[in-house]
């Protein structure tokens, strides 16, 4: 099992929430991920879609300041590899 970031953003009316609620759950699958994403997040207008990073990925954009964290919650899983 290899440990994936998600990012989503604050502007989901409970972001935060379902960032609890997925952190280190296990999925076989993107689609499976995306599926329960689409289930659970509430929002009032299109916004940007959750993001998934792999730890490098992750780290490399916070370490060069491309992503502002104070605009998204953030939780990990497990995807299968």
């Amino acid at each position: 099992m290899k440990p994936q970031v998600i990012v989503i953003s604050v502007d989901y009316t409970n972001a935060r929430k379902v960032a609890e609620a997925i952190e280190s759950r296990h999925f076989d699958s993107f689609v499976e991920l995306r599926s329960e994403l689409h289930k659970q997040l509430e929002f009032k207008d299109i916004i940007e879609e959750p993001m998934v990073y792999d730890m490098t990925d992750f780290m490399d954009l916070c370490n060069n300041q491309e992503l502002n964290l104070e605009l998204y919650m953030i939780s990990y899983i497990f995807m299968k590899k």
